[in-house]
């Protein structure tokens, strides 16, 4: 049985580094900028990744987390960080673990910040078949399926 590899192209349009300004609340809805991040032009799709449900969806637009064809967590309102991570891990194609894209914040912890921010990931989730972690050195992000369902 052949196996063909479809290549899939992704459009970003990312500002530059830097371009996000000082502490502007007001701009909390634009289009974010990922500090560090540098997305992919294009992503080849594995066979791991092209199984239906593997791996999560976020719709930016409409502001949803999905898996497995449910909803996983709904945003009402701005939550930067929260969107930023969910940004990132769609670009990248969901891979387990990925680098913190938070911007640098003066006088904040970034670690602190980092780990703030996947708690608010993992609070308010409708079902809870996904969770996210750090990855134990304070400068990455992973998600995994959750056996939190059952509970």
């Amino acid at each position: 049985m052949n196996h063909f590899h479809a290549t899939k192209t992704f459009s970003t349009s990312l500002r530059p580094a830097g371009s996000h300004g000082g502490l502007d609340f007001a701009g909390l809805c634009d289009e974010p900028a990922l500090e560090g991040f540098e997305p992919l032009a294009e992503l080849t799709e594995s066979l791991e990744q092209s199984e239906l449900g593997d791996r999560p969806s976020w719709d930016r637009a409409r502001r949803v987390l999905m898996f497995a064809a449910r909803v996983v967590k709904r945003f009402n309102w701005p939550a930067r960080n929260q969107e930023l991570i969910l940004t990132a891990f769609e670009e990248m194609g969901w891979p387990d673990r990925i680098d913190d894209p938070l911007p640098v914040t003066e006088g904040i912890s970034q670690k602190d910040r980092l780990h703030d921010t996947i708690k608010c990931l993992n609070r308010k989730r409708l079902i809870k078949s996904i969770r996210f972690t750090g990855d134990g050195t304070g400068q990455g992000v992973c998600w995994r399926r959750s056996d939190e369902a059952g509970r």
